[in-house]
């Protein structure tokens, strides 16, 4: 639910992730500060390697002694890919970051054969490729369950761009060989690559139609910019599309489940998902070198409360949406910048998805009732003012409410029924400055602010909600 994605294209990779001659490189490569912040932000799993770059990726390239790997030019995002990060690299990364991997195949220019051939390399004792693996330094199996099978083939801009039923044969006779080699494989198959695509939903239901048997999940993709008139209170009304976006391809799932008299339901990953404006800092587009600067975002406050607003949508829905990965994890539309040789600075995006990371992971979804006042959006229609989620742990009988106000002043109150509680606690961030941004001049700019305990236990408790702020409250059953 509270994964990442890391690519291969701008500084994610090369000069983010790996960094080697950098003050907190450790022998890897990996810089140290990065891993931190990454614990700190809670990612759970981070798929890899793409995304576009995927679709003419050999990830026999990316393996062995680095001195003897092919440099390759890229031509998806036009770089030069040295191949000196490759699955050994990311799988080492993902232990020491503690993140699982969801590791993707290439069903552009690569074979049924070739993915068969990475799932032996990181998961099997035996054979040529696990023998392959232990030369490389590894000898036991990676145990990677979870694979993407192609990314975005709807895309014209894709690399080996498909039809749907060209898209679904491929990737289902992929995923057969997949499975027979490893049977705990579960598989993510490529759905519509935008809720804007013209080929949504009938992209899903046709591969579907083929893939029922072998899928476990059916990707989404969600990105979300300011319309024409870079109206903030449009921007902010983003969440009614991306619920829309879900319900949709929920009821397609469960229609094929239907005609297919199947038995499974079929699951959701969000596995790109994220806010996204041409804010760009150090734009390079220079070809064909590695690493340079691609869509790095400066992120501001008014973010942040766009991304709070979505993932109490993806929360809400985790009944169904089972992964989620942000896109990205570093640098390219990314919470995280670093500074080549330098420090790192945490976006204002960082925020919201710590927060729902570390208090609503592992935690059970309560079906919240509200009557919202809304608005009218230019591209969404009446949306509300208020996006809002809240989870429950039954081990410690702690409720938080997680809460996005994209207006006014606002009030809220909340009724826990026949529990008193108390306020232990929160945090709230506010867009007071819409624009405000963090830098290595000001790291802290944008922060949340502490949310004071109360001491008074009782069931129904009202809190003022500032305009323009994403609010996190917690309170606990004594």
């Amino acid at each position: 639910m509270f994964g990442s994605f890391a690519e291969h294209i701008g500084r994610c990779v090369y000069g983010g992730i790996y960094e080697p001659g950098h003050p907190a490189a450790d022998k890897d490569g990996f810089r140290a500060d990065l891993i931190e912040a990454v614990r700190d932000l809670g990612v759970t799993c981070v798929r890899y390697p793409g995304g576009n770059f995927l679709s003419d990726y050999n990830w026999k390239d990316g393996i062995g002694p680095k001195e003897k790997r092919p440099e390759r030019i890229e031509p998806a995002w036009r770089q030069l890919e040295p191949n000196t990060f490759g699955v050994d690299e990311f799988m080492r990364w993902c232990e020491k970051s503690g993140v699982a991997p969801i590791m993707a195949v290439n069903m552009g220019t690569g074979t049924q054969k070739e993915a068969g051939e990475l799932v032996e390399y990181c998961n099997h004792n035996v054979g040529s490729w696990a023998k392959e693996r232990a030369k490389n330094g590894r000898k036991e199996p990676y145990g990677v369950r979870f694979w993407g099978v192609g990314n975005e083939p709807d895309g014209d801009w894709q690399i080996c761009s498909m039809e749907s039923m060209e898209y679904a044969r491929k990737a289902v006779e992929a995923a057969k060989i997949m499975r027979l080699t490893d049977e705990k494989c579960k598989f993510i198959f490529c759905g519509s690559c935008s809720p804007q695509s013209a080929n949504f939903p009938e992209w899903i239901r046709k591969v579907l139609e083929t893939a029922y048997d072998q899928a476990d999940y059916i990707s989404l993709h969600a990105y979300y910019t300011y319309g024409a008139a870079g109206d903030v209170g449009d921007f902010l009304a983003i969440p009614v599309d991306l619920e829309h976006y879900i319900n949709t391809a929920v009821s397609v799932c469960d229609y094929v489940k239907a005609v297919k008299r199947g038995r499974k339901d079929i699951m959701l990953a969000l596995d790109e998902w994220n806010v996204w404006h041409n804010q760009e800092k150090g734009r390079d587009e220079s070809p064909w070198t590695v690493g340079p600067p691609r869509l790095e975002n400066y992120y501001d406050a008014t973010d942040a409360l766009a991304v709070g607003g979505l993932l109490s949508v993806i929360v809400n829905h985790s009944d169904r949406i089972k992964i989620g990965c942000m896109a990205q994890l570093v640098n390219v539309i990314a919470p995280i910048l670093t500074y080549k040789g330098g420090m790192l600075v945490k976006q204002p995006i960082f925020y919201p998805f710590r927060a729902f990371a570390k208090r609503a992971a592992g935690r059970a979804v309560l079906r919240t009732y509200a009557d919202i006042p809304t608005y009218l959006s230019a591209r969404f229609g009446n949306a509300p003012y208020l996006h809002h989620s809240a989870v429950y742990d039954e081990k410690t009988g702690e409720y938080t409410v997680f809460v996005t106000n994209a207006g006014g002043g606002h009030t809220l109150t909340l009724d826990f029924g026949t529990d008193r509680v108390v306020l232990s606690g929160g945090e709230r961030l506010t867009a007071k400055e819409a624009r405000a941004v963090n830098t290595p001049e000001e790291p802290f700019r944008v922060v949340p602010q502490m949310i004071a305990a109360e001491k008074e236990r009782r069931a129904v408790h009202t809190v003022t909600l500032p305009e323009k702020s994403f609010s996190v409250f917690v309170y606990k059953n004594l």
